[in-house]
């Protein structure tokens, strides 16, 4: 009987975002209780101080209100009202027989009562994440700071904005964090799942580039985008080589995702794509997809090995698993390998009369999983 376990996350969500603003240096995400596999924003001068603070006489105000854009790649799936397990139906490829019509022998007979029964097996997913961010708006205490009621809605909206997009902000960095969890996965698997492009570009060329030079080296990018442009065509043949669990499944082309680091991307539009006398470009184009800054934060000083560095903790098969993973270029997968389902956001709010403020409880659910079953193969630097 399967039951829906609900984790809290906010501890999770401030250290991430902290990871990804260089706040701090990339450190290990337990995301053991968060990914489920089948089985710090600071007020400087505090709230009354602020107000207290406030100038009797302003000549010009702005309020800087920006609504947050995404740069997590976006994998959200259903979003079902009611239910909270999800779950996967699979069957498997059946072999061929020889037919015997063509061959039919005298006195044989030919049963056709045979029962042939159908493999059917299932995976349920039943972890789910929850946050709650709580904010407080006065308006009658503060209305003599402003000299209009545009200008008091405007500043209530700013704070408003802010607190929708810290919620925003937080869910980023947990789609980032299936990514950290698919990475640690397929790393552990190894074989297949994870290709080295720099060991093998070196093996084949003759080379000794390293991971802080390589991404300059025209040779290497051409390489690397023929090697994940041969492994997508391979994911389209029906075979058990690029999952963990070495189903026999199939990944058209249409059903496949691409995510890059951007200085791969980048690099290949600047040393090769739009290089001088460069000719059959389209054969040179990296191959689609999202492009993301960092995997799991941009360290203290935004250098490529912290970019490309992935530290996690997993729950896989009733098995933990921690991964250090470097030098994460790409990661190719099915649709179904990941994603968010049953998200929902809920904002309530509660008056108080006495106090003349109104409380808003910002609110977010979901489930956020990881398939074994589907393919995903990751290209590293080492």
């Amino acid at each position: 009987m399967e039951t829906l376990s609900v984790e809290q996350v906010a501890r999770l969500l401030n250290s991430t975002a902290q990871q990804f603003a260089g706040v701090t240096v990339v450190v290990k995400n337990d995301l053991s209780d968060v990914v489920d596999f089948g089985r710090a924003i600071e007020d400087a001068m505090g709230f009354d101080n602020f107000f207290n603070a406030l100038p009797a006489q302003l000549n010009t105000i702005r309020f800087w209100a920006r609504p947050h854009v995404s740069f997590a790649p976006s994998v959200y799936m259903e979003a079902e009202r009611f239910g909270a397990i999800r779950a996967m139906y699979r069957t498997r490829y059946m072999n061929a027989v020889d037919d015997p019509a063509w061959n039919l022998q005298e006195g044989q007979s030919y049963d056709p009562f045979v029962v042939h029964k159908n493999y059917v097996e299932t995976r349920f997913w039943s972890k789910k994440v929850s946050t709650m961010i709580e904010q407080t708006i006065v308006r009658e205490q503060i209305e003599t700071a402003f000299r209009s009621e545009t200008e008091l809605m405007a500043f209530i909206g700013m704070l408003e904005l802010a607190r929708t997009n810290s919620h925003a902000r937080f869910y980023d960095n947990l789609i980032m964090s299936l990514f950290q969890a698919l990475i640690v996965m397929a790393n552990d698997a190894g074989g297949m799942q994870k290709i080295n492009l720099l060991t093998e570009y070196n093996g084949v060329s003759g080379s000794s580039l390293t991971a802080a030079n390589a991404l300059y080296n025209e040779g290497f990018i051409r390489y690397a985008i023929y090697r994940i442009g041969m492994i997508r065509d391979q994911m389209r043949l029906v075979t058990g080589l690029f999952n963990t669990t070495h189903k026999q499944v199939q990944s058209p082309e249409d059903r496949q995702k691409v995510v890059m680091i951007s200085d791969f991307a980048r690099a290949a539009g600047v040393y090769l794509h739009d290089a001088p006398n460069q000719f059959n470009t389209d054969s040179l184009r990296v191959p689609g997809g999202d492009i993301v800054p960092a995997w799991q934060g941009l360290g203290t000083t935004g250098a490529l090995a912290d970019r490309t560095k992935v530290i996690a903790d997993i729950e896989l098969g009733g098995e933990a698993i921690t991964g250090t993973v470097n030098n994460v270029l790409a990661v190719v997968y099915d649709e179904w390998t990941l994603g968010v389902t049953n998200y929902r956001h809920q904002i309530t709010s509660q008056y108080n009369a006495k106090g003349q403020y109104t409380n808003y409880f910002d609110k977010m659910y979901g489930g956020l999983f990881v398939s074994p079953d589907e393919n995903v193969v990751i290209f590293t630097m080492g």
